[in-house]
């Protein structure tokens, strides 16, 4: 009897203890959630969000954004133009060593160029604005970054006066003063010619996400050649010269011969050193005034592109590319040419190529010494030792022409003339087997 009241006596003890234990845990254990929800908020506000414009034109922006702390989070972020988003991005604390790089080009957004571009030439201090929070939406942070690209100065009344320059056209520009005034127009915004001007004038470097407006020669304008001219005199009319216009001859895109300053460089100079280059002159002609300049033209070679350029107080440059005229002091060129692994390159407008193929019949004495080839760009006549070869050059067309040798080493001589009259002259040596 004693045995068992002191049994059950133990077991009460111990569904006591059990009980006191369980308690404690539970207790504990909120306890514990309570500090982790705690220490969870604490991170979130020690969390520091950094933001940064690393650089800016008019036609985009760069920004770096970065996430430090103690807590490991992925954030979401939004960046907006007003309310226009513009970009979405995820980003992660720790990633203070390597912030995240944003870079937004107003290009992906044609509709918002006249906006942006009002706001910019307008200095109306447009903002875009960060927003960044976590995926339960217990926290949110906000900045804002404010947008000041240096607005290019322009030209106005542009007009070529030469008629040796094949005369460029802008593209879209007309149509892009009419955007520019329409949104004016709906927002009571009042400008002067200048500023509508400048306004679709941005408007369209954003769209073509360009630093220069895109311009075209009409397809019905026929783009002067020159061989050996010596010095060409460029004359443009203008409105007014408050930007400082200068003009400048400088090779086409596609110009292989050039190996010079590029054309930022070329400007730099004039406008830092301040002396007017010879032969550069300004006239004032009625209301308006004539921009001059002799170029000395001798040695260049290629596609070459008449730009006006102007320049704010501070040096902020912009282009005008006005006109195109080709210099063909280049010579035609003949390439060995080997069925199976044909290639060529060039601008084939002004340089002529022609490929030829060789084969050295055997046992045969004389030897058929076989010529074919394919003619490129405005090779006029070809010679193969001293005899014309006929030809046509559609691109298609294979010529040949036979050449009977003895057994031995022979030099074979080769003529190209071009249009213009350039010569190249070329041996190719062809060795028959004994």
């Amino acid at each position: 009897m004693g045995f068992c009241l002191n049994y059950l006596f133990i077991a009460e003890i111990g569904e006591l203890i059990q009980v006191t234990v369980n308690r404690i845990i539970t207790r504990f254990s909120f306890l514990l959630i309570l500090l982790a929800l705690t220490n969870s908020c604490t991170d979130y506000e020690k969390l520091q969000f950094n933001f940064e414009k690393v650089s800016e034109s008019v036609n985009g922006v760069l920004i770096s954004v970065s996430l430090t702390g103690d807590a490991e989070i992925v954030c979401d972020g939004e960046i907006k133009y007003k309310d226009r988003t513009l970009k979405k991005f995820k980003l992660k604390s720790f990633d203070f060593a390597n912030p995240f790089k944003l870079a937004i080009d107003y290009s992906d957004f044609p509709d918002l160029a006249v906006e942006l571009a009002t706001d910019f030439v307008l200095n109306h201090s447009p903002k875009l604005k960060v927003l960044i929070t976590n995926k339960e939406k217990e926290f949110y942070k906000t900045s804002s970054i404010s947008l000041q690209p240096k607005v290019p100065p322009i030209a106005t009344g542009i007009k070529l006066r030469t008629k040796k320059i094949a005369a460029r056209i802008p593209v879209g520009f007309s149509q892009a003063l009419d955007d520019a005034q329409s949104y004016l127009d709906i927002n009571d915004i009042i400008v002067d010619d200048y500023k509508l001007k400048q306004i679709a004038t941005v408007a369209l470097l954003i769209k073509n996400n360009s630093k220069i407006l895109f311009s075209v020669v009409p397809a019905d304008v026929v783009i002067p050649v020159y061989k050996d001219l010596m010095h060409i005199r460029a004359s443009v009319l203008v409105d007014d010269v408050k930007h400082n216009p200068f003009l400048l001859l400088y090779p086409s895109l596609d110009n292989n011969y050039y190996e010079g300053p590029n054309l930022y460089q070329l400007a730099k100079k004039y406008y830092s050193d301040g002396e007017t280059p010879k032969g550069f002159r300004i006239k004032p002609y009625k209301d308006k005034y004539i921009l001059e300049r002799d170029f000395e033209t001798a040695d260049l070679k290629g596609d070459y592109d008449l730009y006006l350029s102007v320049a704010d107080d501070d040096n902020n440059f912009f282009f005008y590319n006005l006109g195109m005229l080709i210099f063909d002091n280049v010579a035609p060129r003949f390439e060995e040419w080997d069925f199976g692994e044909y290639n060529f390159g060039g601008n084939e407008l002004y340089e002529g190529k022609v490929y030829l193929d060789y084969k050295v019949a055997g046992n045969r004495n004389p030897y058929d010494v076989i010529f074919s080839g394919k003619v490129f760009g405005d090779v006029k006549k070809i010679y193969v030792n001293f005899r014309r070869v006929e030809f046509k050059t559609n691109k298609d067309l294979l010529f040949t022409q036979k050449i009977y040798i003895y057994k031995g080493y022979k030099d074979i001589y080769i003529r190209l003339i071009d249009n213009v009259g350039n010569i190249g002259d070329y041996v190719l040596p062809v060795i028959a087997p004994e």
